[in-house]
């Protein structure tokens, strides 16, 4: 959620009250993350951390880049269960 044009989504009034009640909303985040997740870098860095190569820096940033375009932390943790019930000054 945002005030640009690009943070606009669908509305569904059963995940908006589900939001509003703190139970999370899972069915819009699974759908923000199929469109916002790039799946060969996905699939690349799987492969690369199964075969034992390691988790480095670049692959972090890379992480990070991804999180932000899903709206970051703060957007990723108000479609969690249960975030609701967290202090706003711990999210």
């Amino acid at each position: 959620m945002g005030e640009k044009v690009d943070a606009l989504e669908p509305f569904h009034p059963d995940r908006v009250a589900s939001r509003i009640l703190g139970m999370g909303d899972m069915l819009s985040l699974i759908e923000e993350a199929e469109c916002s997740v790039d799946e060969d870098k996905a699939a690349k860095l799987a492969k690369k951390v199964k075969k034992g190569d390691g988790f480095d820096l670049e692959d972090f940033r890379d992480q990070l880049q991804q999180l932000k375009k899903m709206g970051g932390m703060g957007g990723l943790m108000g479609k969690l269960p249960g975030m609701g019930q967290i202090p706003c000054t711990l999210r």
